[in-house]
């Protein structure tokens, strides 16, 4: 503030004048007349002049809003009550609604929001008329609950009348408030409510997504953004030569392909190696000048029919679908929006379906899926005179549904896409994340997942075959792990760097001295192996290894076999390829001197690279006889990147292990765009071999993260937003078909877990749901035998473990407050005197007492039957 305070002239620290803090905000903005000014300490002089204002605008309205009526948020979920039509109530009419506040009085505002049914959002504005009392529970009339009446003003049933959907409401929040709370009555903040007022006159009239649009351009990120500039400046550039104005040069050529962020959108991972843009810019021209001349479908399948050939004939690795839609993209922004992902155009239309009421196309097909985004917004009402804003918004809404937390409750949410589904997106796409991260609570599958995302990779076909079996997939997967080209790891709180990366072993000599060696460690194996691109039965080097073993095993001397230095100079050596060393004895050796150690990774470098180890005399007379006598090239040829095979790397239960330190430097390093081959591609030294490291662009990561587990904290955050995040929720669905028949009771499995959750996300949180694999072996027996033991086994001691042993948690989350007989409930309360056992004085609360199992309501089906739905009101 002082530096702006310098430059301008002004005391800023007095200045409480709004529109002229505004005006000062557009001339340190982006774009401003005195932007290099405002970017002071890469514009945090900007944010702090932002701050101040947003300051002084709060005390401002502090002041006036201390005069204003208070304002309440109501809900109504109408599947629970249907009276009042699609909003609720009737405009005009008094309306007795449930109020857990007894603050409300006559004039103060209220909000009615819909929740429970899609599209969920605020449905009516009213005022108060009669404060808080008491009446009859509405579900239970021998209770009582807190009510208050309202006449209703306006409402807003549907999208098209206005109503204000709740991804708007949680962007005019910022997080701070809960729309989807359980009770009703609950006060909006005043300032909050202040802004709700405003967008609620402002919406009148308008479709809930041009209401929407209408904020987001209102914010002042929208103009100070560098997007919207860079990306016009891009489709100015296309038109011009389109227009004959100018031509495609190479300049243009590279940020149309091989940029990963070229102004119109990101593309990473995905993007096209620099090695292989060098190769094929002949080719790549040609298809932009296609593109240019007419962006329409035929081109769009020639484009591809070009690129497939192309690839078959190892001009390419593979098919950069997200590249090539973002051409079409910057050429044609009237048509293609700037998601050039095909299933994150699909979320988006599924939420415009779910969220806004607009009909439209589920299709795997971009093309077809643009022209629904583009119908869908002019459907709603947004002007299609200015696309790149059009394209702009598709995105951010995109985003906002990204980070809504609006799932909860939602009886229209989207199933977790199945492995098929997960497969046949990516044979659309051709692209997996090179870093991605399986989440979830305990049992939903994240490790067995593993095996389908590793096949997605390595051999996709096989994952869509029909019929195959997860026989066979569990075999594909142990032959590629043999094969070298799979590895899995499992983090945990003692797992290091020098385990992940490298580290000084120590290993005892044969005089038992101890040796001190550096030794790669699971991640710098692998990325050797990728880097190299062949796996181990197709690696030159490991075959000469095999073929020194079986000639080490054929020999007179017990395993020695002799060699010579490149000087002439004779030696004996022992390989071991267990420890992948080898001993060394010279022939003129004299006394007791123990054998030298020579390393065969170090053999390899000096193979690959020229440069040796410590023992180079001995490496050089190894790899000569690699070269002679077992079948070793005489020169290395690196492979072309285009045949190089993709490696996968799993790290089970990532969370779990302290992952700054284990990943250490390669945090930055595992980043798609800093990649071996990326446009922006770096390389470290490691601090113990001090050699060059880097990490090659076909080494996938798969992660899996148990989110009910607190042991330590959450992922860093550098590396949480290199990784793609795929949620593992329970899958109840995939039990729906398992019933448990006795007695004349039935249990449907399916239904029971999706109750258990429910009352946990209730009680607890999302995160520590129960996951369905503790009940998928119902499938092959389902037995009440069965389910009593995954009850008593597997069920109680999770929850124990997540409430903490709060018994009365535990309690509800099994519904035995409304079972009517005892031998239903699975937990007895406890019946102890407390008094007479230590007094009037000493303060025990019920959570602190064990209560004890019913071992006979786990063999009893109507215990499980009553768990889903009770046969009394609670107790």
């Amino acid at each position: 503030m002082n530096h702006l305070a310098e430059h301008s002239g002004l005391d800023l620290w007095s200045t409480t004048d709004l529109g002229q803090l505004d005006t000062l905000l557009a001339d340190y903005g982006l774009g401003g007349q005195l932007a290099e000014v405002g970017n002071y300490g890469n514009g945090t002089a900007r944010n702090a002049l932002r701050q101040w204002r947003d300051y002084v605008e709060s005390k401002t309205s502090t002041a006036e809003l201390k005069t204003q009526p208070a304002t309440y948020l109501l809900t109504w979920n109408p599947e629970h009550a249907q009276d009042g039509g699609n909003a609720g109530v009737n405009v005009g009419k008094s309306e007795r609604w449930p109020c857990s506040s007894t603050k409300p009085q006559p004039g103060d505002r209220v909000y009615l929001i819909r929740l429970g049914v899609d599209p969920r959002g605020m449905v009516a504005r009213g005022t108060v008329t009669e404060g808080s009392f008491e009446d009859a529970d509405w579900r239970e009339p021998s209770k009582t609950r807190h009510y208050i009446r309202f006449c209703a003003e306006e409402t807003r049933p549907d999208c098209a009348s206005g109503l204000l959907p709740i991804v708007l409401l949680e962007q005019i929040s910022e997080g701070s408030f809960k729309w989807s709370a359980q009770s009703s009555g609950i006060s909006i903040p005043p300032a909050l409510a202040k802004q709700l007022d405003t967008v609620w006159e402002e919406g009148r009239e308008l479709h809930s997504l041009s209401q929407c649009a209408r904020w987001f351009q209102a914010q002042p990120e929208w103009y100070n953004d560098s997007w919207k500039p860079q990306y016009r400046s891009r489709v100015e550039a296309i038109k011009a030569i389109q227009s004959g104005q100018k031509t495609l040069d190479d300049e243009t050529l590279d940020w149309l392909w091989r940029e990963g962020s070229n102004g119109v959108c990101t593309v990473s991972p995905g993007h096209l190696p620099n090695a292989e843009y060098e190769q094929n810019i002949g080719l790549l021209r040609e298809l932009a000048t296609l593109i240019l001349q007419d962006p329409g479908r035929g081109t769009y399948e020639r484009i591809f029919d070009r690129w497939n050939a192309a690839k078959e004939a190892g001009l390419f690795r593979q098919t950069y679908t997200a590249v090539i839609h973002r051409v079409f993209a910057a050429v044609a922004p009237e048509s293609y929006s700037t998601l050039v992902n095909v299933q994150h155009c699909r979320t988006l239309l599924r939420r415009f379906t779910r969220d806004f009421e607009l009909q439209t196309l589920d299709s795997r097909d971009w093309f077809q899926l643009n022209n629904s985004i583009k119908h869908a917004m002019q459907e709603a009402g947004v002007p299609d005179s200015q696309p790149i804003d059009n394209n702009i918004l598709a995105w951010i809404i995109y985003e906002a549904f990204s980070k809504s937390s609006n799932e909860i409750g939602s009886g229209s949410a989207q199933p977790p896409l199945s492995p098929q589904n997960i497969l046949e997106e990516l044979i659309v796409t051709n692209k997996a994340p090179l870093n991605q991260i399986l989440f979830g609570p305990p049992g939903t599958g994240k490790t067995y997942h593993t095996i389908d995302k590793t096949l997605a990779i390595l051999n996709p076909s096989l994952l869509i075959k029909p019929g195959v079996t997860r026989d066979e997939l569990t075999a594909a997967f142990t032959r590629y792990q043999e094969e070298g080209q799979v590895a899995f790891v499992t983090f945990h709180q003692s797992f290091s760097y020098e385990d992940f990366v490298e580290g000084i072993r120590a290993e005892s000599r044969e005089d038992g001295t101890l040796e001190y060696k550096v030794e790669p460690g699971v991640f710098a194996r692998l990325c050797g192996r990728a880097g190299r691109g062949v796996v181990v039965t197709d690696d030159p080097f490991e075959q000469s290894l095999r073929e020194l073993t079986k000639k080490a095993e054929q020999s007179d001397d017990d395993g020695w076999l002799p060699m010579q230095t490149s000087r002439g100079k004779g030696f004996r050596t022992s390989y071991s390829p267990e420890k992948r060393t080898f001993l060394i004895v010279q022939d003129d050796r004299q006394g007791e001197r123990p054998p030298e150690r020579g390393n065969m990774d170090n053999v390899r470098t000096l193979y690959e690279t020229g440069k040796g180890g410590y023992s180079l005399s001995y490496e050089k007379g190894m790899l000569n006889y690699l070269k002679k006598h077992c079948g070793l090239p005489a020169q290395y040829e690196p492979p072309v990147s285009v045949q190089r095979k993709p490696f996968v790397l799993i790290i089970d239960e990532i969370n779990r292990g302290n992952v700054s330190r284990i990943f250490g430097e390669l945090i930055t390093l595992i980043e798609p765009s800093k990649r071996a081959g990326a446009c922006e591609a770096l390389t470290t030294t490691l601090p113990y071999s001090k050699r060059p490291f880097s990490v090659p662009d076909n080494l996938y990561l798969i992660g899996t993260m148990n989110t009910a587990d607190r042991s330590l904290a959450g992922l860093d955050i550098a590396l949480r937003r290199r990784f793609e995040f795929e949620e593992m929720p329970p899958r109840p669905d995939l039990l729906e078909g398992v019933v448990i028949e006795e007695g004349g009771h039935s249990v449907n499995v399916g239904e029971l877990l999706n109750v258990l959750n429910q009352r946990i996300e209730v009680l607890l949180d999302r995160d520590h749901c129960l996951g369905h694999a503790y009940f998928m072996q119902l499938n092959d027996d389902p037995t009440l035998e069965r389910l009593s033991k995954i009850f008593q086994n597997q069920v109680l001691p999770l929850l124990q473990e997540y409430f903490f042993e709060d018994w009365q948690r535990i309690a509800w989350v099994l519904n035995d407050h409304r079972k009517s007989s005892p031998e239903t409930m699975f937990l007895q309360a406890p019946k102890l005197e407390i008094k007479a056992l230590l007094g009037d004085d000493v303060p025990v609360g019920g959570q602190r007492r064990r209560w004890t199992l019913s071992p006979a309501a786990f063999g009893n089906i109507v215990a499980y039957a009553l768990t889903i739905a009770g046969d009394k009101g609670a107790q």
